[in-house]
């Protein structure tokens, strides 16, 4: 065998060796969830990514009537975003329900008019959303007595919110759950009720007040 023939052979043994992992990892295993929170309309795990190495947070959102079109609005709202002091934005994919997950809701949602949830091809489905994983909010740091990190919070909550101004956004739902903690880093998120105000610009006279 010549050294071209030989570094093919690498080559293409190497590229198994890639797919067999991705294979392993994405196929063969569930997605391994720990919930950290729980919201009116879904709930937030947190995830380890085997196949980069990293940890995120994966919202889930059973699709309703109600909530359908929340979930969507922020989907899209979070990925036009880009700034330091928003929760950033990674992926987006639906997610059938499995028979586990079907019955576990009817236990824990039992008051839930069946009709309410949307089926696509006799299934229901999750929107999921992956996004940076902060491992604290402002809730948890206002239970603490320690206040020497309140301004700096207080002067990113603003540029953050000021961001969003500048996009002709409204939060609409800011609160201590919805700012999270990152490396003393504020993360703005939750965006499920962000409304977009058309910029309008009126000319005042002397006869318009």
């Amino acid at each position: 065998m010549n050294d071209k023939e030989s570094n093919y052979k690498k080559g293409s043994d190497m590229e198994l060796s890639v797919v067999q992992y991705t294979k392993d990892v994405i196929v063969t295993k569930p997605l391994h969830l720990d919930l950290i929170g729980k919201g009116a309309f879904g709930k937030v795990y947190k995830h380890y990514n085997e196949l980069d190495d990293n940890t995120y947070a994966v919202k889930k959102i059973l699709l309703t009537q109600e909530c359908a079109n929340n979930a969507l609005n922020e989907v899209r709202t979070l990925a036009s975003l880009n700034h330091t002091n928003i929760v950033r934005y990674y992926h987006s994919w639906l997610e059938a329900l499995r028979t586990s997950d079907v019955n576990l809701l009817k236990q824990e949602d039992s008051d839930d008019e069946d009709s309410e949830v949307i089926r696509m091809n006799g299934n229901q489905y999750y929107m999921c959303i992956r996004m940076e994983y902060c491992d604290s909010n402002l809730t948890k740091y206002l239970q603490t007595r320690d206040r020497s990190k309140i301004n700096l919070y207080r002067s990113q909550i603003i540029m953050g919110v000021a961001y969003l101004h500048l996009k002709n956004m409204i939060h609409r739902d800011l609160k201590p759950d919805n700012i999270l903690l990152s490396n003393d880093t504020v993360k703005i998120t939750d965006f499920g009720l962000v409304k977009t105000i058309e910029a309008t610009t009126k000319k005042f006279s002397p006869d318009n007040t």
